[in-house]
């Protein structure tokens, strides 16, 4: 047998030398410094070796932590790794949901996103976005359909669609823009440029501009009833940064004046309204105004009594007030003196009442009456009253700040009551 162990062991050299072959079923150690060629190898320890040819069996390789470079990698299932550099070609990447930080973003189609902020430029084709987006330049070469949208930049847009507000530092579209609302602190270049609010430039040029709110004054609110320091909110329309809206206040005319039972008293009429006008621009936060409308005064009685003098009309807005004073009452017959008219005071525009006619002791067959004054948008009576022995109280005014007539005694010496001045009235428009 030994013979036979020993004879087997030189062959096995002998067959190595001259093929540079080896064949083992088990060994404690083998090194090999060309090649080993085998259908299986079973090894329970480590395998070292310059170069592998083949199909590792095993599905996990957890040993293996670095590979040189690689021409192509097809993986089945999923990749996880801290960083990847290199080219993703296929289109659609659905497990990408966030990025980082992004120097620049170009775009070929569309962009959906529900906010979108940008610090330097976007370049795309079409940008939806749900939410509002920031940016600092935007250039898109499509459609821009957003809730909101703020550029501090240049924005140059094919169409523009947003159901909330703009602002930016210059805007060109070359087709329409649509929007609630417009605010850009330099110009605007558009086709067709259509808000339901306001829209606030430096420069605006488009072929067709509407505006369901702002485009010009053509909202009027009005307050007739008589009010002492009302808060009254401004429209919505008004409610946005550098809105202007329109003021007119007018005061209430006042009473004209009673006569005695003497014949041919005439009691002077009271003076009309006074009346102002201003443009007052909207300051972001303050949304009410304080509103006052005099009440017009009442006529002089039979004792006899002078006319009462009308009440202010005013508003404040912005610790500012602007006034529309109420018109002077008109005296009794026996002095005669005619009632002021109010004067507006605060506004672009101020405007006095006129004064009532002079009262006195007349011929007893006068017809004469002391007229009221008139305002802005209110009348007193005027003219020759119908020559009657018992005379006539004096008539009421009509519009809102006329001054009433003074009484006529007439003939027959009957005492009468000078007629009652109209209240004031104030109008917002915007």
């Amino acid at each position: 047998m030994d013979h036979k162990k020993h004879f087997l062991r030189n062959f096995w050299i002998f067959f190595f030398l001259f093929t540079g072959k080896a064949f083992f079923t088990s060994a404690q150690n083998i090194a090999v410094t060309g090649k080993i060629s085998s259908a299986n190898i079973s090894v329970t320890g480590t395998i070292e070796g310059g170069t592998f040819s083949g199909t590792l069996g095993s599905s996990a390789q957890t040993s293996i932590t670095t590979v040189g470079t690689l021409t192509s990698l097809t993986v089945t299932n999923n990749i996880s790794a801290a960083t990847f550099s290199g080219v993703i070609t296929t289109v659609q990447q659905p497990n990408i949901t966030a990025v980082g930080t992004l120097t620049n973003l170009t775009v070929t189609n569309g962009i959906n996103a529900n906010s979108l902020t940008i610090t330097n430029n976007l370049t795309v084709s079409t940008v939806s976005i749900t939410g509002s987006a920031l940016i600092d330049e935007i250039t898109v070469t499509g459609n821009v359909t957003s809730a909101n949208l703020s550029v501090t930049g240049v924005a140059a847009i094919g169409n523009l669609t947003l159901t909330g507000g703009l602002q930016a530092g210059s805007f060109t579209v070359t087709n329409n823009i649509t929007s609630a609302t417009i605010s850009v602190t330099g110009g605007i270049n558009a086709l067709s440029l259509t808000t339901t609010n306001s829209i606030k430039a430096t420069t605006i040029t488009a072929t067709t501009i509407m505006a369901t709110a702002g485009a010009g004054f053509s909202n009027m609110t009005t307050v007739t009833a008589v009010v002492s320091g009302q808060s009254i909110t401004l429209p919505t329309a008004v409610q946005v940064p550098g809105a202007r809206f329109k003021l007119t206040i007018i005061g209430g005319g006042g009473g004209g004046g009673g006569t005695a039972a003497t014949a041919g008293q005439v009691g002077a009429g009271g003076g009309g309204g006074g009346a102002t006008i201003v443009y007052v621009t909207y300051v972001s936060g303050l949304t009410t105004i304080s509103v006052t409308v005099g009440g017009g005064g009442t006529g002089g009685t039979t004792t006899p009594t002078a006319g009462n003098a009308g009440g202010p009309s005013g508003v404040t807005y912005n610790s500012i007030t602007y006034l529309g004073n109420g018109g002077g009452g008109g005296a009794v017959a026996a002095t005669g003196t005619q009632g002021a008219g109010g004067t507006g005071s605060g506004g672009t525009l101020n405007i006095t009442g006129g004064n009532g006619g002079s009262g006195g002791t007349m011929a007893a067959t006068s017809n004469y009456q002391g007229d009221g004054g008139d305002a802005a948008f209110g009348f007193g009576f005027r003219g020759t009253m119908p020559l009657t022995a018992a005379g006539a109280n004096g008539s009421n005014a009509t519009g809102f700040g006329g001054g009433g007539s003074g009484g006529r005694a007439g003939t027959s010496a009957v005492a009468r009551s000078g007629g009652n001045g109209t209240s004031g009235i104030v109008i917002i428009e915007y």
